[in-house]
């Protein structure tokens, strides 16, 4: 065990060092306090009534937490715990983590299980954090449908469109080549491609070139030749997120 602390002293420094951030969180509750009531539009008695909560939690964590250190290790003890992972790289948050925040200059812009925020961030800032890379303007039309600004074409949506909304997201993986008379078809004209491993990426604007989208279309094989540049794509209804902002 010697031999071990004395090689790995800096890891366990770090490790340490951890431990106690994630500890002190409940004492800055403070700096969390604003942003939760504005988010989910709780009072003062409201927010206060979750920091008694939180710290009797984190008391009751302790007791739980120390037995099970006493019986089976820090070890054990440390991985039956909830890790806080801060990251800037989205595949990473996606990849470990079943809950996520979006927080974007001190602001909850999101927050709840990870694939759920993905598929909805609700606000434009959200869905660029997500990796968004369309960010439509629209023009509701109705509960479930809207109007794309400068590309003269509607879309249906299944997820409600809410008030305020002023554009759409779409994943560049998410447009697939279609017929003119397809549903949620987008009259496009390519402008350039280039050539990943695994896909091609695909840009177009209208065809008044007075907007753009990004588009990604699946390879068969590394081979595979550059596909015919697309007169109209289309996106799910499932597929297609509302944003505010």
């Amino acid at each position: 065990m010697e031999q071990f602390l004395q090689k790995n002293k800096w890891s366990i420094l770090a490790a340490g060092a951890a431990i106690q951030i994630l500890t002190g969180i409940p004492a800055a509750w403070g700096v969390f306090q604003g942003p939760v009531r504005q988010e989910y539009g709780f009072d003062e008695g409201a927010a206060s009534f979750i920091f008694s909560f939180t710290i009797g939690a984190f008391g009751l964590g302790c007791v739980i937490g120390g037995y099970l250190q006493d019986k089976a290790g820090p070890r054990i003890a440390g991985f039956a715990g909830t890790a806080l992972l801060v990251t800037h790289n989205r595949d990473e948050a996606y990849r470990l983590c079943k809950e996520m925040i979006v927080l974007n200059e001190g602001q909850v812009l999101r927050a709840g299980k990870t694939k759920e925020v993905f598929a909805d961030p609700q606000s434009v800032a959200a869905a660029r954090l997500t990796g968004c890379k369309n960010i439509l303007l629209c023009t509701p039309l109705d509960s479930h449908t809207v109007h794309l600004d400068g590309w003269d074409a509607a879309l249906r949506l299944a997820l409600p469109v809410p008030t305020g909304c002023t554009a759409v997201g779409i994943r560049a993986h998410d447009f697939t080549p279609c017929a003119a008379d397809a549903p949620n078809a987008i009259p496009v004209k390519a402008v350039s491609t280039s050539e990943n491993p695994f896909d091609w990426n695909l840009i177009c604007t209208s065809p008044k070139g007075t907007a753009q989208l990004w588009g990604k279309i699946g390879k068969t094989s590394l081979s595979a030749a550059a596909p015919e540049p697309p007169q109209y794509l289309c996106a799910a209804p499932e597929s297609i997120m509302p944003l505010k902002g």
